[in-house]
């Protein structure tokens, strides 16, 4: 027959008898049970990521994904009724992910489709309330549903990509259900501790091993593949124990050839309100794990002398120690410090230290607990790479808590409720301590209007919170951020009252001043600001540039609580402010970094409440939640679009003439009849025509020299088809030729001997 003889209508031979619908036979009962084991152990390891892991929905969304791989596998039937088992293929999909979302938790009337909304604020809010810290041990049951919808999200398209019944590209469609399955296991396994991780990391080789095998039965390559299995599984074993110690293989940060890596660095925490003297390099000073960054604390300043505030180094009441206090267990936290360029015999902690231990040679004896919740040595400061770790209380009790607390507080805070005045006619020659009662004395000192300001602020005020709120909003208002404030013999009077310029020791001590003379207990707190966190080790890198000065305000019955009234600095200035929630919308007090660092391996973000749990991936997991369905969307549709050009184009490419046929009547432009191959290449010109021209010699002169076409061809040719038709015929023209891979060898025709 020749080409120019040939119509559309006639270029498919009669259909040819497609194989009989398959039966569950005993080598696809081998992968749907390889699939499932492997299922299980992936999503039991993911599951371990809530304390009480449910592992009976863990088993039925693994049961379910296996009956849809089983009814997949039994659907592959001749080709008259490809339109039917694609309907019906698409039912099982949807059956599944629906009983797999059941499965795992989600509520019934949320999967429907008018009450998706109900289901993305169930997802988002159960996120939110995750704090990272693993395994997850609170109650809230959307937070369980939310970690447990990942289970038919990834197992359910594991299973109908390695099980729908595309022969052709099997070992790609196998990887990446494998690759979904293996995302899965190491997800949990790398939130969670090592325990049993040689038997776990046993098991997930054997049933990798009878994953491939299920696939590719071969009898006789079976003893060599056992044998390559246990030597890597031997040498695994052999090798982990040097990558799962805690000291690194090669330690780069202190190998340093030509000297040490971190130069000491000390730092004087009295306040002095001259230009910044502080050290403001980016060199490391500690680097710390903890679950949550905190204000860094390493001492208080309780004694104001008349000018500046500075530590005193007294014990408050008898005996010392720190005082006696009911803890709440929520906010005690723990942190552990790796010393590097900080030399100092003074230790940081998150908050008022409660308990304290080292690890180091060069660390000497641990000095007791100071009554302000401070941790020092007792000797020379440490080397660079010993560490200790700090158990430390950090209130952030909610708003509600820190109004009800009462005004009254005992007796052993109240020097934190005086301060001194500098010697002068009013004190007969001699510096003088005084409290806001004091108030003939005040007014004749130099800071009368600074007590002014003060009272101002209190008036109307019923709780102690109240206070502390109007007094850090007003220094919020009106004050800029400045390194160099102009010099004065009173830093804090011209500060609030003319200069209004200063940096985080102006800020503190300010508020501190102000609290003070109002009666409220308050000393101002030294360290550094959370720092850098590094994505890759999990730690929070405090440089040099991070130290700072923040307010402390003791509550009773709850503790010393943290204020920064210290405004954001300029965006030159490196160090982040911490900010605190006010207003009558705020429902508790949990400072938050205005300017969070994160590690150079990401983009800045905001970083998670300091003392409180993060908000953070209620905004950025459902993005990456995202990103990551659009990423599986596309490797779907790129490896259906690769198995459906193979198919047309496998053989006498009767698929390929089907699609062209179809093409033209899908963008309004219907073939007529009698129309040939070769009258259609001319009408369409050499270069959209070259797509039929090898489509008419695959079919009518040698499917082995014509081979396929290229991308290039079939984008010219959707681009003829859709030439002056509008947007509308654009659309139709892709999805009738959708962009794919074309495939690079196709079977020739078989054909029978000849006589």
């Amino acid at each position: 027959m020749s080409a120019t003889a040939a119509t559309l209508e006639r270029i498919s031979p009669p259909p040819r008898a497609g194989p009989a619908p398959a039966e569950l036979s005993p080598l696809v009962t081998a992968r749907v049970l390889a699939f499932c084991a492997l299922a299980f152990l992936a999503g039991t390891r993911f599951a371990s990521l809530l304390a009480h892991p449910p592992l009976a929905r863990v088993l039925a969304v693994v049961v379910l994904a296996g009956v849809c791989a089983a009814a997949l596998a039994a659907t592959r039937g001749p080709t008259p009724a490809g339109r039917r088992l694609a309907a019906l293929r698409g039912v099982i999909v949807l059956a599944a992910v629906f009983t797999a979302m059941l499965a795992a938790g989600a509520p019934a009337v949320a999967l429907l489709p008018w009450h998706w909304a109900r289901l993305e604020r169930l997802v988002s809010h159960g996120l939110g309330a995750l704090d990272g810290r693993w395994p997850y041990d609170g109650g809230l049951v959307q937070a369980r549903v939310a970690v447990m919808l990942a289970l038919p999200a990834t197992i359910v398209p594991a299973a109908v990509i390695s099980f729908w019944p595309a022969a052709r590209v099997r070992a790609r469609t196998n990887a990446t259900a494998l690759g979904l399955l293996l995302v899965l296991y190491t997800t949990g396994t790398v939130n969670q501790s090592h325990a049993g991780w040689r038997v776990q990391g046993a098991l997930l080789l054997a049933l990798l091993c009878a994953w491939g095998w299920a696939w590719r039965p071969r009898p006789l390559e079976l003893p060599p593949a056992i044998a390559c299995a246990l030597a890597t599984a031997i040498a695994a074993i052999l090798l982990a124990g040097a990558f799962a110690s805690g000291h690194p293989l090669l330690n780069y940060r202190a190998w340093n050839p030509f000297g040490t890596v971190y130069s000491p660095t000390s730092f004087d925490w009295n306040q002095t309100y001259r230009p910044l003297q502080w050290p403001k390099s980016s060199e490391t000073m500690v680097e710390v794990a903890s679950p949550s960054p905190h204000l860094w604390r390493a001492t208080t300043l309780d004694r104001f002398d008349g000018v500046r505030f500075e530590h005193s180094g007294a014990p408050l009441g008898a005996g010392g120690g720190v005082p006696p206090l009911q803890l709440n267990p929520l906010f005690l936290t723990r942190a552990t410090f790796v010393l590097r360029g900080l030399r100092s015999t003074q230790l940081l902690s998150p908050g008022e230290a409660v308990g304290a231990s080292i690890e180091g040679t060069g660390l000497s004896h641990l000095a007791p607990i100071a009554s302000d919740g401070s941790v020092s040595l007792e000797g020379a400061p440490a080397p660079s790479g010993d560490r200790y770790t700090v158990t430390a209380y950090a209130p952030q009790p909610d708003i509600a808590v820190l109004r009800a607390s009462p005004p009254v507080f005992p007796g052993i805070y109240a020097p934190y409720v005086e301060f001194g005045l500098p010697a002068g006619t009013y004190t007969h020659g001699a510096a003088l301590t005084v409290t806001g009662a004091d108030r003939g004395v005040i007014e004749a000192s130099p800071y009368a209007s600074v007590y002014t300001l003060a009272r101002d602020l209190a008036a109307g005020a019923r709780t102690t919170y109240d206070i502390v709120a109007k007094v850090e909003a007003f220094l919020r208002r009106g004050f800029t951020y400045d390194e160099s404030p102009p010099p004065s013999s009173y830093p804090l009077a011209s500060f609030l009252l003319s200069s209004r310029h200063g940096y985080c020791q102006q800020f503190s001590g300010a508020m501190t001043l102000l609290l003070r003379m109002d009666g409220v207990p308050a000393r101002v707190a030294a360290g550094f600001l959370p720092g850098t966190l590094e994505r890759a080790s999990g730690l929070y890198r405090v440089s040099a540039s991070d130290a700072h000065a923040w307010v402390e305000v003791f509550f009773t019955g709850i503790g010393w609580v943290a204020f920064d009234p210290t405004p954001p600095a300029p965006a030159e200035h490196s160090a982040a402010a911490i900010a605190v929630e006010t207003g009558p919308g705020a429902e508790s007090h949990r400072p938050t970094l205005e300017a969070a660092k994160v590690g150079s391996s990401g983009p800045q973000r905001s970083a998670p409440a300091v003392g409180a749990r993060s908000a953070a991936p209620s905004v950025l997991t459902p993005m990456l939640a995202l990103a990551l369905a659009l990423a599986l969307l596309l490797a779907a549709a790129w490896t259906l679009g690769a198995l459906r050009l193979r198919r047309a184009f496998a053989g006498e490419a009767e698929g390929a003439a089907h699609e062209l046929l179809r093409a033209f009547a899908i963008v309004g432009r219907p073939l007529a009849p009698g129309t040939t191959l070769a009258e259609l290449e001319r009408d369409l010109g050499p270069r959209a025509g070259s797509y039929v021209r090898i489509l008419r010699e695959r079919r009518f002169v040698s499917a082995q020299s014509a081979g396929v076409p290229s991308t290039r061809d079939r984008r010219l040719l959707r681009r003829a088809l859709r030439s002056g038709r509008g947007p509308r015929a654009r659309l139709r023209a892709l999805l009738a030729l959708p962009p794919g891979p074309m495939p690079r060898a196709c079977e020739a025709p078989r054909r029978g001997p000849s006589v």
